[in-house]
């Protein structure tokens, strides 16, 4: 294959992956438009991040501050519950979004700096804590955070692509970084609290 064909193929595949992150953002504002609810253009972003970037599991949540520190809330998150008790845990609090104070973690580097958190090999991150027993194994990890108006309110964690995470796919990304931004602040807004 000549090297123009292949270039030709990968300017293809690009735009039509562009496309495709381009209409999830649509479904999702659709979704809000039509006044359904926050929870289900939350999981359309999600779903969104996974299947564009190929990843196993993720998360998508908001930063909120319990009076001093900084803690996460999710706004969507993938059900990887690895035993009964997860699985309670799991359908009891995802749906009013679990909350994640512990901060010395891949993701908490995020929620602390407002860095975008590479990690193809998370066991041996200067950022890794590790991993729960019995927790699906965490191959890579791309951690983004999500600005509005230059002040970070949320952030999203993706986890186990093949081949891992690149700078590239993050700049790639930074589309839906913006829309899923507008609809945190959207929400919060809604809430009266910001």
């Amino acid at each position: 294959m000549s090297d123009g064909l292949a270039a030709l193929e990968e300017l293809t595949h690009r735009l039509d992956r562009r496309d495709r992150l381009i209409v999830s953002i649509l479904k999702a504002q659709h979704v809000f438009i039509r006044g359904e609810s926050y929870a289900k253009a939350f999981d359309l972003f999600l779903e969104t991040l996974l299947d564009f970037t190929g990843s196993e599991y993720g998360f998508i949540g908001e930063i909120r501050t319990d009076k001093v520190n900084p803690y996460l809330k999710t706004f969507a998150i993938t059900n990887i519950a690895w035993n009964k008790e997860t699985r309670q845990f799991y359908e009891d609090n995802a749906p009013d979004g679990l909350e994640f104070h512990k901060l010395s973690s891949l993701f908490g580097r995020t929620v602390q700096t407002g860095e975008v958190v590479i990690a193809n090999d998370p066991k041996n991150h200067p950022y890794a804590a590790g991993i729960p027993e019995g927790h699906p194994p965490l191959k890579a990890y791309l951690g983004m955070p999500l600005v509005f108006e230059e002040k970070m309110i949320g952030m999203f964690g993706i986890a186990n692509r093949e081949g891992g995470y690149s700078q590239s796919l993050a700049d790639e990304l930074l589309p839906l970084c913006e829309s899923i931004s507008n609809f945190i602040f959207g929400y919060q807004y809604s809430r009266g609290y910001q």
